[in-house]
């Protein structure tokens, strides 16, 4: 066995220090829906070499994207894709970074500038504590490369023209330097002359050292390739330079070629492959004959500490940034609950929460069925926040997500900034929420271990990370913003009508209300207010006479304990739920992400 060793030197801006790769796809075989038997890619093989630019040719549906996708590492199939001799699904996490993979979709947050969503990719992308100095003349370098004026840097992506965005989206893969580039359509939506510039800005791109392969519709700047690749009903049909295409097709324009092939992809696949078909020959064939069979040990990619907190600490800049750039989110990120205490203090008495000092005459009283009505509302206030906070935040950028993932990002770093960004949010709003209850309703002084403003907002905030977990679930599991919408509201009315401080609960359904966010933040509420002590402020009223008794506290299913060991408890489980739906965030997140290859 040979020794590992590392053909990248990432640090290195000149390509010619860097190893180049030869890409070999044997017998490449795509089949999806297995109980179906579709099969969308038949026996494919290809061979490109270091600094060749191919463009993979055909119409819609025909699997040129799915083939992309392969040779890039990015899916996996029946038969193989070496790189360098190496089997590309087994040192993908190693060589990622040789990768330069361009998708049809934006992966760049749009509300962000050129220059900030390049700084924060570099800031993912390259080793941790890279200087700034070398950042900024990646970020030049490519911005040059991709032929962009410096007067974009300060614009917001959404902002630029379709090519201009394209081009953004190139320069920020071209930041470590890729030796293979893969693109899916980047000149889709752009006219002819940005489209030509383009196809020129990627030969330049080949001419420099790099393997540029590219999927597309476009016929007309065909020239500027080295080798074509026709694709039609999964079908390779042909692979060798343009000009030959038109002689193999026996036509006159590169155009008429998808009505020749349009159904016959197998057809002309055995013509391609025949004896007497050279290039096939020369191209394939003696080219994978000559392959390099790498027989070293199989390098592997380690996660370092340092390497997860460095890109905790970029993605959760990042997400702050994308906060205060959108004026709406940053509001309701910081209103939402001082709003809901204003609602509450024209609807609670001001002796709510500690009961009244003497008991109102004539009439029926409970003062810990008072106050448990308002825990309900404190508690469902906390919910509210961290279950619509959590539930939209993966939904809205799960391409830009997965693409950051296949290249470097780590989903550890990815959920805790999100947790960590928005809880400190909620922190605030629980601060101001209590703030704004006390200018009307006493809060009570002392709590079981601390004093009871500070227990009240502990136990918010734990409520509220717990609900923030969840919402991250569902926008984890959920296939569209719609599907997180309603997702969100039925998980909420299952914390209300189970939450066991609203209807009666059985002994089966009180068992479920363990399973409640809702139940435990109103369990925590209620033992710092000691329920229990509330239960002897109750008068019973007949037609004749009131009587003042101590019944206690009669729940329908919360227990209200009054020592510091239930207290405990409580917040010990807020933080255990929100520990498991961020585990089970995870998974699904990862699922997802891998479900892509």
């Amino acid at each position: 066995m040979g020794t590992v060793h590392d053909p990248l030197n990432v640090n290195s801006m000149d390509l010619h220090t860097q190893a180049h790769f030869q890409l070999d796809a044997v017998h490449l075989t795509k089949v999806v829906q297995p109980e179906r038997s579709e099969t969308i890619l038949h026996d494919v093989s290809l061979s490109v070499l270091p600094g060749e630019f191919v463009a993979i040719v055909g119409k819609s549906g025909a699997g040129k994207s799915t083939l992309l996708d392969i040779l890039s590492g990015r899916r996996s199939s029946f038969g193989q894709v070496f790189i360098n001799g190496y089997d590309i699904q087994q040192v993908y996490n190693y060589y990622r970074a040789a990768f330069g993979y361009v998708p049809q979709h934006g992966i760049l947050h749009p509300s962000l500038t050129v220059e900030r969503s390049l700084w924060y990719a570099a800031h993912l992308r390259l080793p941790p504590h890279t200087s700034a100095q070398e950042i900024e003349a990646r970020i030049h370098h490519a911005l040059v490369e991709v032929e962009l004026p410096d007067r974009v840097r300060d614009q917001p992506i959404h902002t630029l023209s379709g090519g201009e965005q394209k081009r953004v989206n190139i320069a920020a893969e071209l930041l470590t330097a890729p030796l293979l580039f893969f693109l899916d359509e980047p000149t889709s939506g752009l006219d002819p002359l940005l489209e030509k510039k383009m196809m020129q800005t990627l030969r330049h791109m080949a001419d420099a050292g790099r393997t540029v392969i590219l999927v597309t519709h476009a016929t007309s700047n065909m020239m500027q390739c080295d080798y074509v690749a026709f694709v039609s009903d999964g079908w390779l049909t042909f692979f060798g330079p343009p000009a030959d295409a038109l002689e193999f097709f026996g036509v006159d324009d590169f155009a008429d070629i998808y009505e020749i092939i349009d159904g016959h992809g197998e057809h002309w696949h055995q013509q391609f492959h025949m004896p007497w078909a050279r290039h096939y020959k020369e191209l394939i064939a003696d080219r994978q004959q000559t392959r390099y069979e790498n027989h070293d040990t199989v390098p592997q990619a380690f996660t370092t500490t340092e390497e997860l907190w460095w890109q905790f600490k970029t993605l959760s800049r990042r997400l702050l940034e994308l906060v205060f750039r959108d004026r709406t989110a940053t509001f309701l990120l910081v209103i939402v609950m001082p709003l809901i205490a204003l609602a509450l203090l024209i609807l609670l008495d001001a002796d709510q929460l500690v009961g009244p000092e003497a008991i109102p005459e004539h009439r029926t009283y409970a003062a810990w069925r008072s106050a448990e009505s308002a825990l309900v509302m404190i508690g469902l206030a906390s919910v509210i926040l961290g279950l619509f906070g959590g539930s939209y935040e993966l939904i809205k950028e799960r391409s830009i997500f997965i693409h950051e993932y296949l290249v470097n990002l780590k989903i550890p770093s990815y959920l805790l900034s999100k947790l960590v960004v928005l809880g400190s949010f909620a922190l605030v709003q629980c601060a101001l929420f209590l703030a704004v209850l006390s200018l009307k309703v006493h809060l009570p002084r002392d709590g079981i271990l601390l004093s009871g403003p500070l227990e009240l907002f502990i136990t918010l905030v734990l409520s509220t990370l717990a609900s923030l977990a969840f919402g991250l679930f569902i926008s984890a599991v959920a296939n569209s913003i719609n599907t997180t919408t309603y997702m969100a509201i039925i998980v909420l009315f299952f914390q209300i009508l189970f939450s066991g401080a609203t209807l009666n609960l059985d002994r089966a359904t009180k068992l479920i209300s363990h399973f409640t966010i809702l139940r435990w933040t109103v369990d925590g509420l209620g033992s710092t207010l000691n329920m229990q002590a509330l239960g002897s402020k109750t008068q019973l009223c007949t037609l004749h006479e009131c009587e003042q008794i101590s019944v206690g506290v009669q729940s329908m299913g919360v227990t209200y304990g009054t020592n510091l060991d239930h207290l405990i408890t409580v917040w010990s489980v807020l933080v255990g739920i929100t520990a498991l739906f961020m585990g089970m965030t995870a998974f699904f997140v990862s699922t997802t992400a891998n479900s892509k290859r």
